[in-house]
């Protein structure tokens, strides 16, 4: 059976594809969310034990008893400090590309403050591949320490690690359930960026190089086309001015432009996803997909689906217009 594909079939087919690709990608984050808050079979959130399995503080505290002044410079400190251990703190450039990208940071574990100031350049630089659409999951639980993230990552002797909460869950032998949080430091292989909620995967400055120029050979690309499609447009514009609405370069340049719209955000969502399977051994369940890297792009399939309406109207009225001159 042969499918005839018209424009009603088509803007079908794109937008149940699009929200297929955006539930595909919004499970495993509602997945993590259950699983942090998931509760106990008969329904109590009551946490019965917290077992810390002996794990230290990632940063040293502050005393509450310091005056203002002196704890938000300690805070910055130990901030800059941590920055430096985890190996993104800030070095030489890099480029980014929507779905990939590059950077640099400097990175020592045993420096000291005073060492960095004076030092800087001379200190390990850190070289990564940057996946700009995942992160590690956000919290939804609290479970006893000062954290912006359920999982948190940290640097630990040159080794990556994420500290997370996990749950057990007993059955008493008088039907009550018994609910114990183990926080537990599991090794990782790659790094992060917490304040740009990156994912970054440590690489050669050979192969930073390499992605570095890729990645500016896409930006140019984008801008190219970006380019072009503005001038398609404001062709048709001019086109609409003079009077000559129904042409075959206008239906080419809206339907052109319908094209563009649709596949670009898609074809974005899909690269994340090569992305993962690319770098699919530096990844793990709590590294998920970052919505804000895409839910901007949701624009563009609806102004899509408007200049994929108007190349239909446009297509039906050039072929009245040639049966009309074929009448005359």
């Amino acid at each position: 059976m042969k499918i005839k594909w018209s424009t009603n079939l088509v803007v079908n087919v794109v937008i149940i594809g699009f929200v297929m690709i955006v539930i595909a990608l919004l499970i495993p984050e509602f997945a993590s969310v259950r699983s942090t808050t998931i509760a106990d079979p008969i329904g109590s959130t009551v946490i019965d034990e917290v077992n810390s399995d002996n794990v230290k503080p990632i940063d040293a505290n502050i005393s509450d008893t310091v005056r203002y002044g002196e704890y938000k410079e300690m805070k910055d400190s130990i901030r800059r400090m941590r920055d430096l251990k985890n190996g993104v703190s800030p070095s030489s450039g890099g480029s980014t590309a929507g779905f990939i990208g590059t950077s640099s940071g400097r990175s020592c574990d045993t420096c000291s403050l005073w060492w960095l100031n004076t030092h800087f350049r001379d200190i390990h630089e850190q070289h990564y591949v940057v996946l700009p659409g995942w992160k590690l999951k956000l919290a939804t639980t609290d479970w006893g320490a000062n954290t912006d993230d359920s999982v948190k990552f940290f640097v630990e002797h040159g080794q990556a690690y994420v500290r997370k909460a996990i749950n057990t869950y007993t059955k008493m032998k008088d039907g009550s359930t018994y609910h114990t949080m183990h926080i537990k430091d599991i090794p990782v292989k790659f790094r992060y960026d917490d304040k740009a909620q990156n994912l970054l995967i440590p690489v050669s400055i050979k192969t930073k190089n390499v992605v570095s120029i890729i990645a500016w050979c896409v930006l140019i690309f984008i801008l190219v086309y970006f380019l072009y499609l503005v001038a398609a447009f404001l062709k048709f514009v001019l086109d609409l001015s003079k009077g000559h609405a129904f042409t075959d370069e206008n239906v080419k340049r809206l339907l052109v432009i319908a094209l563009s719209l649709l596949i670009a955000p898609v074809l974005i969502l899909i690269l994340n996803l090569i992305m993962r399977f690319i770098f699919r051994d530096y990844f793990m369940p709590d590294v998920i997909s970052k919505t804000s890297s895409w839910k901007d792009s949701w624009q563009e399939p609806f102004v899509g689906i408007v200049f994929l309406l108007l190349y239909r109207a446009f297509r039906q009225g050039k072929k009245l217009k040639d049966e009309h001159d074929l009448t005359v």
